[in-house]
């Protein structure tokens, strides 16, 4: 899967949903994700967990 560049994300945090973009420019550079609205989604300090769900592989999300 390709983890520079830019697509959708779906954020999951504090039992709520948000979508949005991720933006990586460079390998040395961190992954920024932005919401529906393009402000920068913060995250904790601490670690993030990201999961690459492929798309167009059939993969998908369902939150309930």
């Amino acid at each position: 899967l390709q983890t520079i560049g830019s697509g959708t994300a779906s954020v999951f945090r504090n039992g709520l949903m948000r979508s949005g973009t991720w933006k990586k420019t460079s390998a040395n550079d961190p992954t920024t994700v932005y919401d529906a609205a393009g402000q920068k989604i913060p995250f904790a300090e601490g670690q993030v967990w990201y999961v690459v769900i492929g798309a167009n592989r059939g993969g998908r999300v369902l939150f309930e």
